[in-house]
């Protein structure tokens, strides 16, 4: 009976959106567990934005733009212009310019032979035994990223 009277209680859900740099999260019924083992459901999205800390933008209900960060200060979601970009193929690929995609080729390279012998060059040029690749430690001098 008591899981049954558990599925009963979790009919309304609450579903909170986190936001952050990259994109939106939909967290259904958050909680975490106390010292007594206990668990604890958050009702609002002030409770959920103190707990979550600056790590996220801030919370929302889902469907709605209203946003709170974890010093309690509401902001307006209005969009991501990132994905909003209209894509306008049809001038890229008459002229064949291909300004517009975002997966740039930086190395100019367009078949796959031409990729394996650019990384094979590559590779050969790291494994010279006349210029042998100098040992570069991969450290900080500020001891809390060791």
């Amino acid at each position: 009976t008591f899981f049954a009277n558990y599925i009963l209680a979790k009919i309304d859900k609450k579903e909170f959106c986190l936001h952050n740099y990259n994109g939106i999260t939909k967290i259904v019924d958050p909680f975490y567990i106390n010292s007594k083992n206990e668990t604890i459901y958050f009702d609002t999205i002030e409770e959920y934005s103190k707990y979550i800390g600056p790590t996220w933008f801030g919370v929302a209900y889902c469907g709605n733009n209203t946003i709170v960060n974890n010093v309690g200060r509401y902001f307006k979601y209005i969009g991501d212009d990132r994905n909003n970009n209209n894509n306008n193929n049809n001038n890229n690929s008459d002229n064949g310019n291909d300004n517009g995609n975002d997966n740039k080729n930086f190395l100019n390279l367009h078949t796959k032979e031409e990729f394996t012998n650019y990384y094979s060059n590559l590779y050969d040029k790291l494994m010279d035994p006349e210029k042998p690749l100098k040992c570069v430690p991969l450290n900080s001098v500020n001891p809390a990223y060791n």
